[in-house]
């Protein structure tokens, strides 16, 4: 078993209590993982999203781990995670660590079952992102040219991913493209030989969540590429809102998702690309108070 307790200590605090454990990684990562505070919200019984601490020097950052059973997608994640890093695709989740336990499924405790039938999982450690999603991000009229810098570098990114390793990840929406504080003030992407400068605003993006991803070897037809970004287009038309809940609109979203449901067919990926790129740049955003509900009164009759 590559992963193991090191130390549980319980410790109270007021009118709370906390239990603190110490966790081993394997793959060449040997950090010690403090869970400070056990299921935030608990999906189901095979896939949990804990929020935790990671003790580095003297430093406390934020974590997330997510468990499923054994021979489970958490494996493959974490592998399509490192084969995109390793090809040099940017824009993209970098886990931290994989390690199996044994779990009981107890949401007061993590990796402290027996070896028992059905009850071994598989965890991988990543960042956590207190920025949110695209789709759940703080978006004002004062940060909107960094959702355009957001939206440019999702397209480019999963554009570099195609080209160089066939990646399509097939599973695109709102909420499993994540916005990452950053210092860069741009980002320098690779597409067929030729550099594309995207600037940041100070934000990038984390694209997560590859269970649905595929790879092809076929770059004659890209349709099921097409499909992929146009699904991301698609929900940006329709999702976005502000923190006033007011429909958020690219005012090019529509020519953008109609090129694409007509190159679907075509095999210049960058070329167009490249077209969407200048579109959004040039869009202006805009936003939609929403609609209220009109009520019937007969004394305005």
């Amino acid at each position: 078993m590559s992963g193991f307790i090191l130390e549980k200590k319980d410790s109270s605090s007021g009118s709370h209590s906390t239990s603190k454990y110490y966790i081993k990684c394997d793959d060449s990562v040997s950090e010690r993982l403090r869970i400070v505070e056990m299921l935030k919200g608990q999906r189901t019984s095979e896939n949990q999203v804990l929020l935790a601490y990671i003790e580095s020097h003297l430093e406390k950052v934020n974590k997330v781990i997510k468990m499923s059973r054994e021979n489970g997608t958490i494996r493959t994640e974490y592998e399509i995670s490192k084969r995109l890093h390793e090809a040099g695709c940017p824009g993209f989740i970098q886990f931290i660590c994989i390690f199996e336990c044994y779990d009981t499924n107890n949401p007061n405790k993590i990796c402290q079952g027996l070896p028992e039938s059905n009850n071994k999982k598989e965890v991988i450690v990543m960042n956590y992102f207190p920025e949110g999603s695209i789709k759940n991000h703080k978006w004002s009229a004062k940060n909107f040219n960094t959702l355009k810098c957001i939206i440019m570098q999702v397209i480019v990114s999963a554009v570099v991913a195609y080209n160089t390793i066939g990646f399509i990840h097939n599973d695109f929406h709102l909420d499993n493209i994540m916005v990452k504080r950053t210092s860069r003030t741009e980002i320098l992407y690779n597409i067929n030989g030729e550099t594309i400068t995207i600037p940041t605003n100070n934000y990038t993006c984390v694209i997560m969540d590859f269970e649905g991803c595929l790879f092809t070897n076929d770059k004659k037809n890209t349709r099921m590429f097409w499909s992929s970004i146009q699904n991301v287009i698609h929900r940006l038309t329709i999702e976005l809102k502000n923190q006033k809940g007011d429909r958020i609109e690219l005012t090019n979203c529509d020519t953008i998702l109609q090129m694409v449901i007509e190159n679907k067919k075509i095999n210049a990926v960058h070329t167009n690309a490249l077209l969407f790129l200048d579109l959004i740049n040039t869009s202006d955003i805009i936003t939609t108070p929403l609609i209220t509900n009109m009520v019937y009164d007969p004394n305005k009759f």
